[in-house]
């Protein structure tokens, strides 16, 4: 029986993790794709889950059939998470409306949002929350065993989020999708919910009249090495250690972005090798808990160790970057060996808490409760910390060395002050308190920093070229390096290519204008290096909003445009930080224009989000009847992915237009809900403004006059429409481009886009 639990608990552990990741996604839509946005998203879930720990762990001593308790839990979780994931997507429907009571930067407004949504997903959390504490009280009164107990069913659970990580994001969700990913999770639950409640027919109850929460210590356990001192602090240890586990998470996050990618896959390697470690770490002490003398020592000693390993990653990080390292071991195995060690020993950490405060307080099962509660606010706690004050504040590197040093104090303390030592020993305890600051001395600089000013340094030497930096900072979006190679200008984000000054930039910005009848105002998502925003400046009339997610983008518009400062203070032009989407769902004015230039790739976590039929319907309704809306679709994109973002597209927008970018590296895609006039006459007399003309020719005059435009045309409606047939649409439910790893494999990078552009354009136009 005890192996078949386990196993139902393994599998709970894969539907809690896809249950996660799926309304993360869901809620980012609503609330927003920003770093604060999915950190209140995080902390409400957790809340839920420290709540459920705390209430059924001190409730205990009311229940004797725990397993029958487990199986309704279980039943909980599963129908509940269902009705939610259902009615999810149409919550934004509330919070519209409260918006258009309030206003869009009313901050009660926000607290009414962030209080409802912590509301809609508190029953399956809190549930989700309880799972722990009630079988380990089944454990307790059944075998009498906690310490092991704990250990392994923490352990399996965790290694079953592990399985629900990879499986959801290298499988399901771009293969089903979000609903069928989580109903696979609900299915599981149920499952587990069913056996549950089978298997408690079965048990026997023992000792019916003592309370679980109150067993002492089994025979077969040791008699443990715990003061009363140590068992009144563990709370706060475990709070301590919960808080850096989770700020150590969020920052090697952002950190191995640059070993990875930004694609989902980065974001779930590392979650699952986190995961994975506490797993193991949780699981390998399971075999040596029992025999235990002095947890407090032990604990002390981990808590040294991690802060050890968080400084030596520091330069483990700069070193996997030396590309004759990297001929050897891959990101990935970099990755692993960077974040493995920590996460074992914060694995071992949590059981060693449960038996440490359960000795010291003669606690049985409901130790387990209040002690999963405490650490799961410490993550709270550490994951905030780390979003909004440690990386924007002091960056990541410095924010290492910080943790490393609580995690170093923290396990000095509790040896030197809660254990008996010779004064030798403590003395030498106390001596490694002063590792830290020979850290600080002998770090010169911010590794990460560092390797993003190496990459820059091999990146110019490849075009044997000198450089320079004008920006390079950590933000809470983002890492923005805004660089220069001989006469040529880059932006990166996280350390990958975002932009570059180029005229098919202004045509992004011009091409909708020049189509469009008499347009007022224009919607810029995605500011970028500010080329489209500039040449929207062009038009002294037209009212200009902007809106940026990455706000130390706005920092380098000078650098990319010298002179042009001027346009942050011009009335016409409003400068905001949001993401786009959101920004959409609050905005309560209609648009002539709408210019989108997602960051490429369009793989990248959370882009799917402004390329799906749902984003194009909100874009819809907030434009004017005869408005044009132009995006930007990249040409190192797979023609299965152009062809379903086309297809989403041009089922929002009937009249739609499709033109190759000036010099083959995208497409623009113009829609709107009229007929767009491609006419000749309007376009060369566009193109003869001078303030157009100057404008177009800053860079080059690779597209200067009508003909230039014409040549460009690639596709109507009519053969968009035909195109596209075969090939599914990108919607929320199914964020097809976001998911390309089953799908790159099958298909090869041609010029496919450039013979269909010659074959319509002779078709149209005629000659070559």
């Amino acid at each position: 029986m005890k192996k078949t639990i386990y196993f139902l608990f393994f599998l709970s552990g894969i539907s809690g993790l896809i249950y996660e990741i799926v309304w993360v996604r869901m809620l980012s839509r609503i609330l927003g794709n920003t770093t604060i946005a999915i950190t209140v998203i995080l902390a409400v879930y957790m809340s839920g889950l420290a709540l459920g720990s705390f209430y059924f762990g001190d409730k205990l001593t009311r229940y004797k059939k725990h397993l029958k308790l487990y199986g309704w839990l279980e039943l909980g979780i599963g129908l509940s998470a269902l009705i939610i994931s259902l009615t999810l997507p149409w919550s934004w429907d509330i919070y519209q409306y409260i918006y258009t009571i309030t206003g869009p930067s009313a901050y009660w407004a926000v607290a009414v949002r962030n209080i409802s949504l912590f509301i809609y997903i508190l029953v399956p959390t809190i549930l989700m929350g309880g799972t722990l504490p009630v079988l380990s009280a089944f454990f307790v009164r059944q075998y009498r065993s906690l310490g092991h107990t704990v250990s392994l069913l923490y352990g399996l659970n965790t290694l079953g989020a592990v399985a629900g990580v990879l499986l959801s994001s290298y499988v399901t969700l771009g293969f089903i999708g979000e609903i069928r990913t989580v109903i696979i999770g609900v299915i599981i639950n149920i499952v587990v919910g069913f056996i549950a409640l089978g298997m408690s027919r079965t048990v026997l109850h023992p000792d019916t009249q003592t309370s679980t929460a109150s067993h002492p210590p089994s025979k077969d356990e040791q008699p443990l090495s715990v003061s009363s001192r140590a068992g009144n602090i563990v709370l706060l240890i475990i709070l301590v250690s919960g808080m850096t586990a989770l700020a150590y998470e969020v920052i090697w996050s952002r950190q191995l972005l640059l070993y990875l990618d930004t694609s989902i896959y980065a974001f779930a390697t590392t979650l699952a090798i986190f995961l994975f470690g506490i797993s193991a770490g949780s699981i390998g002490i399971s075999y040596v808990i029992k025999r235990l003398k002095d947890p407090v020592a032990l604990m002390g000693m981990f808590q040294i160790g991690i802060g050890i390993f968080s400084y030596a990653n520091l330069y483990l990080f700069i070193f996997f970057d030396n590309p004759a390292v990297k001929n050897i071991v891959n990101e990935y195995i970099a990755s692993i060996i960077i974040l493995l060690p920590i996460t074992l020993l914060f694995g071992a950490t949590f059981p060693l808490a449960v038996i440490m405060y359960r000795h010291a307080r003669i606690a049985g099962a409901s130790s387990v409760g209040r002690v999963y509660a405490v650490n799961t606010v410490g993550n709270i706690t550490g994951s905030f910390l780390a979003s909004f004050l440690f990386i924007p504040i002091i960056g990541s590197g410095i924010s290492i060395i910080v943790l490393g040093s609580i995690n170093l104090v923290l396990g000095v303390c509790m040896i030197y002050f809660l254990t008996p030592r010779p004064l030798k020993q403590r003395i030498m305890y106390a001596l490694m308190l002063l590792l830290p600051l020979g850290i600080v001395i002998l770090l010169k600089q911010d590794p990460f920093l560092t390797v993003l000013a190496q990459r820059v340094r091999r990146f110019a030497g490849r075009f044997n070229a000198p450089y320079r930096i004008f920006l390079n900072t950590e933000g809470l979006q983002g890492t923005v390096t805004a660089l220069q190679t001989g006469y040529t200008k880059h932006l990166w984000i996280n350390g990958h290519g975002i932009t570059g000054l180029v005229t098919d930039t202004k045509l992004m910005m011009h091409l909708p204008l020049m189509l469009s009848h008499n347009p007022e105002n224009v919607l810029v998502i995605g500011f970028g290096m500010g080329t489209a925003t500039k040449s929207a400046v062009a038009h002294r009339n037209l009212a200009i909003t902007v809106v940026e997610i990455v706000p130390e983008v706005y920092q380098c518009f000078t650098f990319y445009h010298p002179g042009a400062e001027f346009i942050f203070n011009l009335p016409n032009c409003d400068f905001e930080i949001d993401d786009g989407r959101n920004f959409l769902y609050r905005n309560n004015k209609q648009f002539d224009t709408i210019v989108l230039d997602p960051s490429p790739p369009i793989w990248s976590s959370g882009t799917v989000n402004l390329y799906s039929r749902e984003f194009f319907d909100l874009c819809k309704a907030n434009m004017s009847p005869t408005g044009i809306m132009c995006l930007w679709i990249p040409s190192n994109t797979l023609e299965d992915e152009v062809m379903s973002i086309l297809k989403s597209y041009h089922t929002v927008f009937p009249h739609t237009l499709v033109l190759s970018g000036i010099t083959g590296g995208g497409y623009y895609c113009l829609g709107s809900r009229s007929p767009i006039p491609f006419d000749h006459k309007k376009i060369s007399s566009y193109l003869a403004r001078p303030e157009i003309h100057h404008d177009m020719i800053e860079f080059n005059r690779l597209c200067t006059t009508a003909e230039d435009v014409e040549a460009l045309f690639m596709w109507d409606s009519d053969t968009i429409g035909s195109l596209t047939e075969p090939f599914p649409m990108v919607t929320d439910d199914f964020p097809y481009t976001e998911f390309p790893i089953w799908r790159h494999p099958l298909y090869h990078r041609k010029t496919w886009y450039h013979e269909k552009q010659r074959a319509y354009r002779k078709e149209k136009f005629g000659g070559n």
